[in-house]
């Protein structure tokens, strides 16, 4: 499952390289665009979407934090660290590094007097601890804000899980939920399901 997870992330990467070579933010040649483009365009082009991959990611780490985690009190300290870190060590190197490429690179406004990154409110905050969404210096890590709270809330979640639950009912109920907070472009309703529908399909995993 973590090998699964790896190639998502890599195909999200290529997903922000191959846009920041597209629309210039990258420098690259004329015939390396090209070719980038035509790979994209082709079959091959599912390692380079990314949505797909965090849909997919998302799906994956309800599977796997699901089937390891085991309710027993004294192991919650451990689980809530171990998440922290494994989450956090990651975040707070690539927020640094982000600052200081801003502080090198990124020209300051012209009403506030302030780099964009810096003078955004508690955005710094928000990328460091990915609670509340994402600030301007690390927008890429969206998708650890709801990877965050559903390892938050799994103990919650396995402590009260109904055994009896129908695999075919809840798996049409997430399906709904999913589309519905897509249409209505609210992200709890869009993503958290899918954490909980690789969730279903580990506890109903010998079932199906």
């Amino acid at each position: 499952m973590d090998g699964l997870r790896g190639i998502a992330s890599l195909v999200v990467l290529n997903f922000h390289l191959a846009n920041q070579v597209s629309d210039g933010t990258v420098e690259a040649p004329a015939w390396f665009r090209s070719s980038l483009e035509a790979l994209v365009g082709s079959p091959l082009g599912v390692f380079f979407n990314g949505p797909l991959a965090v849909h997919f990611f998302f799906f994956l780490s309800g599977f796997a934090l699901f089937a390891g985690y085991k309710w027993e009190p004294q192991k919650l300290r451990t689980y809530y660290l171990g998440r922290i870190t494994r989450l956090y060590l990651p975040v707070w190197p690539a927020l640094l590094i982000a600052l200081v490429v801003a502080l090198v690179s990124s020209p300051q406004d012209a009403t506030s007097g302030q780099m964009p990154v810096f003078s955004e409110p508690y955005g710094i905050l928000k990328s460091a601890t990915l609670i509340a969404g994402v600030g301007m210096a690390l927008p890429a890590l969206w998708s650890l804000t709801w990877e965050i709270w559903f390892s938050f809330t799994l103990p919650f979640l396995k402590r009260f899980w109904p055994h009896r639950i129908n695999f075919w009912i809840a798996f049409a109920v997430l399906t709904i939920v999913m589309i519905s907070g897509d249409l209505l472009k609210v992200g709890v309703l869009r993503y958290g399901p899918m954490f909980v529908l690789g969730a279903l399909v580990q506890a109903k995993w010998l079932d199906i």
